[in-house]
């Protein structure tokens, strides 16, 4: 990696769930089934949130899902949990006033049009649905940092699992290309002024090896943006170069095709641009794209550079809104 420093939640939670050739996934936050990742923003309004959905196929899409009402949050919790290949909209649901409260899963199935509400973690946890056990349904799961760094999975077709593996932040990938998710994360040296790299551990669920890399800078990343770069089916480890003091919105990846590293210059980082890596162009690798709210009562846009075609403008909800892409 290239350690030369170059002269963020953010309102926008941007968690990657990656494109994939296996079945775990097709592309992220793909709500129409048609290969590709959709912009979508959530808007609350009158206590409920409103998902507004740019599907790539299919057109505007507008779904009320969710409360934002006192001593509760939603967060978003979206994935295809019924293996359809369609995203499900979903809302992982905590009582974060009351310690030790049940948290919940509320899921929208997309193939039958019911409900399905899993309880699974606490208030403190954080939800990190994927496919664990490799059937093509996403699992509901928890990562609990205040039970000492649990895993809690309940996975659709293996049943429950509980694993206990810390880590400071929890990111999602599957980085062996096996249609499994493995267990990731990384952490960040303190103190927070610290430009020393961050240390990525990454349980591999095909051999059960550990990889572990030293990738980005704490001061410098506003966080890990996986994603399969290179279109062989494997998640790459990846930042996003962001933070105010050094964010001209350079993005960083290591290759698993290859090993080499690469990087990009593709934003402005700081608190204007926001990263929200998919596959917008349905050609099976992530693209790089942000988010970039321009100000109050202004038209937000979504900018990606597509691998196909170049230059993408998206416009596409405004400043209040959020996003249900999660970068950690």
């Amino acid at each position: 990696m290239n350690k030369n420093i170059p002269s963020t939640f953010c309102f926008l939670l941007l968690m990657i769930l990656i494109g994939f050739h296996t079945s775990w996934a097709a592309a992220l936050f793909d709500f129409d089934g048609d290969g590709k990742t959709d912009p979508v923003v959530t808007r609350s309004e009158n206590g409920k949130i409103i998902w507004y959905i740019q599907q790539s196929r299919d057109g505007f899409r507008a779904f009320q899902w969710g409360q934002d009402v006192t001593d509760f949050e939603d967060q978003p919790a979206a994935a295809d949990y019924d293996g359809d290949g369609k995203c499900d909209i979903a809302v992982w649901r905590r009582h974060y006033t009351v310690a030790g409260s049940q948290s919940y899963f509320f899921i929208y199935y997309s193939r039958s049009g019911t409900v399905g509400v899993i309880p699974l973690g606490g208030y403190q946890d954080i939800p990190m649905p994927q496919d664990y056990d490799g059937d093509g349904n996403a699992d509901p799961a928890v990562y609990s940092p205040s039970s000492g760094g649990m895993w809690y999975i309940q996975q659709s077709r293996d049943g429950f699992r509980a694993e206990q593996w810390a880590v400071e932040r929890p990111i999602i990938g599957d980085y062996d290309g096996d249609g499994k998710a493995d267990l990731a994360g990384y952490n960040r040296p303190f103190p927070e002024t610290s430009l020393q790299e961050m240390t990525f551990y990454i349980h591999l669920s095909s051999s059960g090896n550990w990889l572990v890399e030293q990738f980005g800078y704490r001061k410098a990343d506003v966080g890990a943006a996986p994603g399969d770069y290179d279109g062989d089916g494997k998640t790459d480890i990846a930042v996003y170069r962001g933070a105010c003091e050094y964010g001209n919105g350079t993005w960083y990846w290591h290759r698993s095709s290859d090993g080499k590293y690469d990087q990009m210059k593709w934003g402005v980082g700081c608190t204007t641009d926001h990263a929200v890596p998919g596959d917008y162009d349905g050609d099976g690798k992530t693209d790089l794209a942000v988010y970039r709210r321009n100000g109050v009562g202004t038209q937000s846009y979504f900018y990606i550079n597509e691998t196909s075609i170049g230059l993408t403008a998206i416009p596409w909800g405004r400043d209040s809104d959020g996003s249900i892409f999660t970068l950690r």
